[in-house]
């Protein structure tokens, strides 16, 4: 059965047993759930939800209310050393997507999902995304450096990395952590010329730290950021 309450359509599931009273309850999922005695028929259940309907649509609108306070669990993100605010949407469809309008991210979830599962699909929309984002600008900055360096990585993989920015592999393979695009472009070009220069040296020797500083004179303070604001790149 359908019931509709404040200009919207609400599933009514009935449920008849062996009883002398109705019981009316309102699921997070805005569902209305009736337990009805055996001989009430379905037109004075309607009835009934009609005499309700204040009530019913004040619980609908509570539960919309947490609904919204629990999803917001961050108020912006970052990107490229940015910060731009998150709205999380609730809709009918089915479907879940990510708007990115160069001032804001919406991201669209469908209301019938409970809150665990708001939370776990819009944190995987924004890794999905971020990865996306990371592998393109990643691969164009390594390609700007690999004409300076006069090196490049046999490979480029983007990790999750939970304690590393990146590593080198000794068979020429460069791991870099999604979790950088986050940071600003300089802190992403270290980040890529640190683990390039290990192409040449694979370790901290003292001519590896003059390799890096000859390409990239500024990377003590770019490694002091990742130290003061490493924790703060993350979901």
């Amino acid at each position: 059965m359908k019931a509709i309450i404040d200009n919207r359509e609400v599933n009514v599931n009935i449920t008849r047993k062996k009883r002398k009273t109705i019981s009316i309850k309102i699921s997070e999922g805005y569902e209305i759930s009736i337990s009805a005695p055996l001989f009430i028929s379905d037109a004075k259940i309607k009835e009934i939800i009609k005499e309700k309907e204040i009530w019913i649509s004040e619980k609908l609108r509570l539960i919309e209310t947490k609904r919204k306070e629990k999803i917001d669990f961050k108020e912006y993100i970052l990107f490229l050393g940015n910060r731009y605010n998150l709205n999380i949407h609730n809709v009918k469809h089915n479907s879940v997507k990510i708007i990115f309008d160069k001032s804001n991210f919406n991201i669209y979830i469908p209301e019938r999902l409970s809150e665990e599962d708001k939370l776990n699909n819009t944190k995987q929309l924004l890794i999905n995304w971020y990865k996306l984002q990371a592998r393109k600008v990643f691969q164009e900055r390594v390609s700007y450096y690999s004409n300076i360096l006069k090196v490049s990585p046999k490979r480029i993989a983007i990790k999750d990395q939970k304690s590393r920015w990146g590593s080198c592999s000794s068979k020429g393979n460069i791991n870099l952590n999604y979790r950088i695009i986050m940071a600003p472009i300089e802190i992403i070009d270290y980040v890529i010329v640190h683990e390039m220069c290990h192409l040449v040296y694979l370790n901290h020797s003292k001519e590896f730290w003059a390799l890096v500083e000859k390409f990239f004179p500024n990377y003590l303070k770019c490694k002091e950021w990742l130290k003061i604001n490493g924790n703060s790149l993350n979901l």
